[in-house]
């Protein structure tokens, strides 16, 4: 059974992910929000660092297309995103894997510097290209460097970005990074 945080979450990051806000994920939401970071964090889009994080979106979408699009639209819409989370634990933990290879990825892409550090002014990139308001950017940033100096690590970024689905409290990893969406 899902937390009320964890339902809030979903949810908020079903906000993130319908990147064109017609109330449906599909692919092109993918390749909307990896073009939008790989902008922010100075990437050219045929770079190996975005390819790597598109193929990470495909294999996640793919695997999110096959257990959450029930009307086999090739669309996921929120009620169909939460009912997979809500029907199968399996579904929850394969999906968190594809979201660890994901934040690995976009760590990859945002490390422009390459010294396996994310700056605040990195994460902040990555909020404004997934066009996440810099009201809610910054305590989310916030919430993830608290205890990092300002700067975050790439087993710190994956904790939180696998946290914001299996975080029960606030204080948890990724329990509130996208807070106020």
């Amino acid at each position: 059974m899902l937390s009320d945080l964890q339902i809030d979450n979903i949810a908020r990051v079903f906000t993130v992910l319908d990147h064109d806000g017609n109330g449906r994920i599909e692919w092109a939401d993918f390749e909307l929000v990896t073009t939008g970071m790989a902008r922010e964090c100075g990437r050219d889009p045929e770079s190996p660092q975005v390819k790597a994080l598109l193929g990470c979106y495909r294999e996640m979408w793919d695997y999110l297309r096959e257990f959450a699009d029930a009307d086999r639209d090739d669309s996921v819409t929120s009620a169909e995103f939460r009912s997979a989370y809500e029907r199968s634990e399996v579904f929850a933990t394969e999906l968190r894997n594809h979201w660890a290879r994901v934040a690995d990825a976009v760590f990859t892409m945002a490390d422009v510097d390459v010294d396996g550090q994310l700056t605040t002014d990195d994460l902040l990139d990555l909020y404004l290209g997934a066009e996440i308001p810099q009201q809610i950017a910054v305590p989310g940033i916030r919430s993830m460097t608290r205890e990092e100096g300002g700067h975050i690590d790439r087993a710190a970024f994956r904790d939180t970005v696998c946290g914001v689905f299996t975080a029960t409290r606030e204080s948890e990893p990724g329990g509130s990074v996208l807070k106020g969406l």
